[in-house]
């Protein structure tokens, strides 16, 4: 909550942050009812409603697991544009220089962290942190903020009667990328709650937010076992442990879960939620290094997606667990046709880490192969779509360990020029194994972008499921290339070599991308 504190040409504002603990991205609503401008309202609602609007559509929690790892880091994506539409917005509209000053009781969210980090990276908004306990601040109308989310004063909440409502606004919470403000709010029901079959739900709740927001070893580390109450509600406990333990390479431990859960080979499948927790199963079976007994549980999820299943989520991870499968135990156009069938499903999310990611599972398979020429291509696609990437910090996570990191934990930061690093050297290689003569002595700046330059009689390319406007401008010449301009280099020559036109003609290209 906000007030202003004049200053000679600085336009000075205290948060009182603490309010985090059950409001999303609240640093982002300080602003704004501070501004109360409708019409920067309306363009930050409109990037609210924009992220996972299907979430109220999905049949299981998990589904929303499968979809955050297709959008990338959400919290990064969320924090990055809501920053730069705040600071156009102080830009344009404001004469002053802008001073948020925000008073912490406790530890800022993560989605704030986030907030704060992009706005800082302006020179129209300065950022003070000030550490007052007993820090009083205007109150101010949250009637509005608490529409947009559907929400009631926590404060007089029955966290007994009013659980679906409790569950809805924290998962809510979760898919706006503030997956602390979600725990945090199951928290408080846990330890508001008496009864031991509400508790029950709360925790497993929990268990499966933090699975569905990648935040695995907390999952695997819960200390709090249930030993009475409903005997599905416990079972789905062990699973989430168990899910955590596979997916943090606690392998003993995992199994261990799996037991007190009452999984096996076959086990029923009764529903969507059995489906995934099946996977993770086979995933166990997998690295215990029985690989035929992975295949055959996830073979039989299949049949069962096939005969009555409405999730394209679980179809997605399905799909993606038979491809490595069969990778793995070198049937490839088996993997190939699984790839297929998890890439070109109509409801998955093309964001910049699916086009990515595709492309990579796609190269790597065919290097596999000694397909060479194939791996090339879609190496290539992959590092174009990295080149253009507005985000290219939210990529993730599997995208990360697959491409450069192999043991990176999500959530945490990754090094980019790393990714791009990995990159250079993996056309490098490939060009090499194509016989495609390589130089990387060019100065010259060559730029790819996804934003309409406007380009004067361009020369138009297709290359698979990009087309490719390419123009020459003033050329750029740098003493010395960094990463990103190298790997850009290395792209245009590879580009010129495969679609045959003189590298040495176009230093701009504009990106128009289509679906598979």
């Amino acid at each position: 909550m906000l007030h202003l504190v004049p200053k000679v040409s600085k336009l000075v504002i205290f948060s009182d942050a603490t309010h985090s603990t059950f409001f999303p991205y609240s640093l982002v609503f300080d602003l704004l009812m501070y501004f109360d401008d409708p019409k920067l309202d309306t363009v930050v609602k409109n990037i609210f409603e924009k992220w996972l609007p299907q979430y109220s559509d999905y049949q299981n929690p998990l589904d929303f697991w499968v979809d955050l790892e297709s959008m990338g880091e959400v919290s990064v994506l969320m924090a990055k544009q809501l920053a730069m539409v705040i600071k156009d917005y102080i830009r344009e509209a404001i004469e002053y220089e802008v001073v948020l000053l925000i008073s912490l009781n406790k530890k800022i969210t993560r989605e704030n962290q986030l907030f704060i980090f992009y706005l800082k990276q302006s020179n129209t908004v300065a950022i003070d942190f000030t550490q007052k306990e007993n820090y009083i601040s205007t109150v101010c109308d949250y009637s509005k903020y608490m529409a947009w989310f559907c929400i009631v004063d926590f404060k007089h909440i029955d966290f007994h009667v009013e659980t679906a409502l409790v569950l809805k606004y924290a998962w809510h919470c979760a898919s706006l990328g503030a997956e602390e403000v979600g725990f945090s709010i199951l928290e408080t029901a846990i330890d508001s709650v008496l009864h031991i079959t509400i508790k029950i739900v709360y925790l497993v709740q929990l268990q499966f937010m933090r699975i569905a927001t990648q935040y695995y070893d907390e999952a695997a580390r819960e200390n709090r076992v249930p030993e009475v109450g409903h005997e599905e509600m416990i079972e789905s406990f062990y699973v989430t442990k168990a899910w955590g333990n596979v997916l943090t390479r606690r392998i003993d431990a995992a199994g261990y879960y799996f037991n007190r859960a009452n999984m096996t080979m076959e086990s029923t499948l009764n529903d969507v939620n059995c489906l995934y927790k099946m996977n993770i199963f086979a995933l166990y079976q997998y690295l215990i290094g029985h690989v035929e007994n992975a295949l055959y549980i996830e073979n039989k999820i299949k049949k069962k997606i096939a005969e009555n299943s409405e999730s394209p989520q679980i179809t997605y991870v399905n799909s993606i667990s038979l491809a490595r499968l069969y990778r793995y135990a070198e049937e490839y156009d088996s993997a190939k046709a699984a790839y297929d069938a998890a890439f070109n499903l109509p409801e998955v999310i093309r964001s910049e880490t699916y086009w990515i990611y595709s492309n990579v599972c796609y190269g790597m398979l065919y290097e596999r192969q000694n397909r060479d020429l194939l791996a090339l291509e879609h190496w290539l696609l992959a590092t174009l779509h990295w080149l253009t990437a507005k985000t290219p910090e939210a990529l993730g996570w599997q995208a990360v360990r697959v491409i450069s990191e192999p043991n990176y934990k999500p959530r945490t930061l990754f090094d980019v020029n790393g990714i791009t690093h990995s990159f250079l050297l993996k056309l490098i290689e490939l060009a090499e194994k194509n016989q495609i003569p390589i130089r990387l002595k060019s100065v010259k700046k060559i730029l790819f972008t996804t934003e309409d330059g406007k380009f004067k009689n361009p020369c138009i390319f297709k290359f698979k499921e990009i087309t490719l406007l390419a123009s020459t401008t003033k050329a750029v010449v740098v003493s010395e290339l960094n990463s990103y301009n190298k790997l850009s280099n290395l792209a245009a020559e590879i580009l010129a070599k495969l679609l045959g036109f003189n590298g040495h003609e176009f230093n701009h290209f504009f990106i128009c991308l289509f679906s598979r």
